[in-house]
């Protein structure tokens, strides 16, 4: 049986993965932090019991020695690393630990198994963020400029995961993506989420903007799928790489919640933010490489992918009883 180390593995993506990979015959390690402390968010992986379909290591991605003892037992097959500290507000206060779980977390496993002289494929989760600085649409070829703490650590995850596959022939690839949305998504600070559940009670949606930037997104389905589709690829060149998969998205943020209303039957006015909290305007993603190279086609459209998700979200509040989390 292969096996897959995932860490980051109780998040959104990280829950998708841990099933997905089960249903297709692995035998599942997730990474969890070692600080024992319970999460107050409700998650796919709580709710739907999935520590008990894996095997959950507790390891700080930072120790070094704890990420190889782990790496040397398991002798994973693939690890997908997806670890970070997700809320870009709540890295500018935690720089380090940010800094830790990104880049310091894929040079501890890299390094690893280098050390242990093993070849498993490794899923490097980068984000669309690594581009500030750029214009929009973004291309793999375009250069790294900084920002806040959230893109800079980014940005040196990437950069390792390179370095290991282009100086030391290491099976790395490099996943910059989108926005991943759909069902299980229970951040409601996060737009899609927060709008589905607005529109599904018919209670006012706040934004913290003017509704006007444009983001990309890209479906969990599809955000899962392409781990499968490079597993089965033959192509030595893809190692060492980066590779943008987004629907290309160039639309405004308004817009977009007005389809999730329509889907719900909400007709409650969209709250906007006068005091705009000064961020990118348009972050438009090209996969042409992807497409040209790893032969990727998304499963949705973006719209289709959309409606897929405020039907799943209508059930699944049905069926957990979810209401609005209270600040």
């Amino acid at each position: 049986m292969k096996r897959v180390i995932i860490t980051g593995a109780t998040g959104f993506l990280g829950s998708h993965l841990c099933v997905s990979f089960k249903n297709h015959g692995y035998d599942v390690h997730a990474t969890l932090r070692d600080d024992n402390a319970p999460s107050t968010k409700m998650r796919r992986y709580d709710l739907e019991k999935i520590s008990h379909i894996v095997h959950e290591h507790k390891v700080s991605l930072s120790d070094f020695e704890g990420v190889l003892d782990v790496i040397k037992n398991v002798n994973p097959d693939v690890i997908i690393h997806l670890a970070s500290v997700v809320d870009v507000n709540r890295s500018n206060v935690m720089p380090r630990e940010t800094f830790n779980a990104s880049a310091v977390g894929l040079l501890n496993i890299l390094e690893s198994t280098r050390v242990l002289n093993l070849d498993p494929v490794v899923f490097n989760h980068s984000t669309d963020k690594v581009y500030t600085g750029n214009t929009s649409p973004y291309f793999e070829s375009q250069s790294f400029f900084g920002g806040k703490i959230y893109e800079i650590s980014k940005q040196a995850q990437d950069n390792v995961g390179q370095f290991y596959g282009k100086q030391f022939n290491k099976r790395v690839i490099t996943i910059r993506s989108g926005n991943y949305f759909g069902c299980w998504d229970l951040d409601f600070n996060r737009i899609i989420p927060h709008a589905n559940m607005s529109a599904y009670l018919n209670a006012p949606i706040v934004l913290r903007s003017n509704g006007k930037m444009k983001r990309d997104f890209l479906h969990v389905d599809d955000a899962v799928a392409l781990h499968h589709l490079i597993l089965r690829s033959q192509k030595s060149s893809i190692w060492g790489q980066a590779y943008n998969f987004s629907y290309g998205v160039n639309e405004e943020i308004i817009s977009i919640i007005q389809k999730i209303q329509r889907e719900h039957g909400s007709t409650v006015d969209v709250s906007l933010n006068s005091e705009i909290i000064p961020e990118i305007d348009d972050m438009c993603l090209s996969s042409e490489k992807s497409k040209l190279e790893l032969s990727w086609e998304p499963i949705y459209t973006f719209d289709d992918a959309l409606k897929t998700t405020c039907k799943e979200y209508s059930d699944i509040f049905d069926l957990h009883n979810i209401n609005v989390p209270k600040e």
